[in-house]
């Protein structure tokens, strides 16, 4: 699935975008650098009635967001590799009910997720003019 929008109709789509979401899935965001993907996840809290504010957990590494019935999880793994994630022992946090969102998650995280039976769903995002192109496979 395919879909251009701009900031302001981004909320509109949402809705029809995360009913498409397994349970306990693990969202791979990828895209430049200011292409959107912790926007992304703010437009998510907000329509899920999360009231905290998305912010890139670029140094912590993991953000936990929460309501009553959507735990959000929310990783930076911006110059992190395999091996580095796999001794953090991050992977065990996959385990934990609700999505998990992970800015940076390259290839090799996303066969090894697979390969674990893990479900993933990759989202790409590109900057256009005004509007932002989002790819999602699962």
């Amino acid at each position: 699935m395919t879909f251009c929008s701009t900031l302001e109709e981004l909320d509109l789509l949402i809705p029809t975008l995360i009913c498409n979401f397994p349970q306990n899935a693990i969202i791979l965001l990828r895209g430049d650098l200011a292409s959107g993907k912790t926007t992304l996840v703010k437009h998510i809290l907000k329509t899920l009635k999360i009231p905290l504010e998305a912010t890139s957990p670029t140094f912590s590494l993991q953000n936990f967001y929460h309501n009553q019935t959507h735990p959000i999880y929310h990783y930076d793994f911006y110059r992190k590799d395999l091996q580095e994630i796999l001794e953090l022992g991050i992977l065990e946090e996959f385990e934990k009910e609700g999505w998990h969102f992970i800015e940076w998650g390259n290839q090799n995280l996303e066969f090894f997720l697979k390969e674990s039976g893990l479900k993933v769903v990759i989202i790409t995002i590109q900057k256009l003019q005004d509007k932002r192109e989002y790819r999602i496979e699962q």
